[in-house]
């Protein structure tokens, strides 16, 4: 998982980490052989391409200098401001690695059951990767937001 943080100066922002998890590359299977249970040969899918997935954050200060809603943007405010939002980039790194980086991992070393066809092989190696991403969209989009609806101001109990 890559991630990156990029910071910009704004004479209307009072600060915004913007942090979108992007898929860079979807998941692909493909199949090989196996042995059956019952002799012959069977078919059982494989990771051909694993997923791949980036944060990338964009985190708006507050320019040092400019008025905005009848206030001034001094150096305080902006690196308070600055070591605020970096609290949100980090929360969201962790999260994002904690759910799409096991998601890239797991992808990688994917390897199913074997199947008396390809073709059952196939189906059930991609219906694995779309639940898979399905879950792990589920468990980031419930905890994205968490650092924000749950912890606006670490350490202040609000």
């Amino acid at each position: 998982m890559t991630c990156t943080v990029a910071y910009q100066d704004s004479a209307t922002s009072l600060g915004l980490c913007d942090r979108p998890v992007t898929m860079t590359q979807a998941a692909t299977v493909k199949t090989d052989t196996c042995p059956c249970e019952s002799g012959g040969t069977c078919y059982r899918p494989l990771d051909l391409l694993p997923f791949a997935y980036s944060l990338t954050c964009v985190i708006t200060l507050p320019k040092v200098g400019e008025t905005y809603l009848e206030g001034y943007f001094d150096q305080t405010f902006h690196d308070t401001t600055t070591t605020h939002e970096n609290w949100h980039y980090e929360y969201t790194k962790a999260l994002a690695e904690a759910v799409y980086g096991r998601l890239e991992k797991w992808s990688a070393s994917y390897v199913g059951n074997c199947f008396h066809t390809a073709a059952s092989a196939l189906a059930t190696g991609q219906a694995d990767m779309v639940n898979a991403r399905a879950k792990a969209d589920e468990v980031y989009n419930a905890n994205s937001r968490k650092d924000i609806d749950d912890y606006e101001h670490p350490g202040t109990g609000s």
